[in-house]
């Protein structure tokens, strides 16, 4: 029998490294609010890397588990969690930007 498996870790590991890589530059920028408003988010994706649903390293996932209603109530909850984060992450940036270009 043919098991279709859904591989994630293309799709995760870009997210979660770029994600890392900001908060880094944050950091060395000495941007300690955006770092701090940053963090938790680090977190949640370090931790939701390392206690991933599956048993293996290569994040797979079985696409029958993965359609059961709980789960998919769950991870829109958490989709539209992170895109209220970016999208609000992202008028921050534009008003420092803007506020930067102000001040010079």
């Amino acid at each position: 029998m043919f098991a279709l498996v859904l591989v994630l870790g293309p799709l995760v590991l870009p997210e979660y490294s770029i994600h890392g890589l900001f908060c880094i530059m944050f950091l060395c920028a000495q941007e300690w609010l955006t770092v701090g408003l940053n963090i938790p988010l680090l977190f949640y994706n370090t931790w939701r890397y390392f206690h991933s649903p599956t048993d293996t390293k290569e994040l797979l996932y079985d696409p029958a588990s993965v359609m059961n209603g709980d789960t998919l109530k769950f991870c829109l909850k958490e989709a539209w969690c992170k895109l209220s984060f970016f999208v609000l992450s992202f008028f921050y940036y534009l008003y420092c930007v803007w506020n930067l270009d102000i001040s010079l």
